[in-house]
């Protein structure tokens, strides 16, 4: 029976050596997934292309492994889901309290009411007259813990 992804056989038919994109598995050539760049001896990928990454040795949308990613640039997210921003090419959550923040780095730039943004973090609004006693008020503003 002959073997469509094989380049060379022994006098049997037997494979020996498969084309790019295929892999051998005695006695054939396997086809490799399409999104896997390179592989190993037994099909496992090494590499993908630009959009995939590796999970359990297939490569698999990257997509599919952080859905809080909505835009991808290769294989590392380039934008996130509203409340999020890119660190590391990983979505991580922007402050709760922050109304209005900067996608690319995570920085607030405006607080919901009732919060004031205090070198770049939101911090509970307070009136000092209503306690005279808190040493911990700067401003009129007492910091959320």
């Amino acid at each position: 029976m002959s073997n469509p992804f094989c380049v060379t056989q022994d006098l049997n038919g037997q494979c020996l050596s498969c084309y790019l994109g295929a892999y051998f598995s005695y006695p054939y050539c396997l086809v490799a997934s399409s999104s896997c760049t390179t592989f190993n001896a037994v099909g496992q990928c090494l590499t993908c292309e630009p959009g995939y990454e590796i999970f359990q040795g297939i490569c698999t949308r990257s997509l599919d492994l952080n859905p809080l990613c909505v835009l991808y640039n290769g294989t590392s997210c380039s934008k996130c889901v509203y409340g999020y921003y890119v660190n590391n090419e990983k979505c991580s959550p922007a402050s709760a309290l922050c109304y209005i923040y900067n996608p690319e780095t995570g920085v607030c730039n405006n607080c919901y009411d009732g919060y004031a943004l205090v070198n770049n973090e939101c911090l509970y609004e307070i009136i000092s007259s209503y306690y005279p006693n808190c040493t911990n008020i700067t401003n009129g503003i007492m910091p959320v813990n």
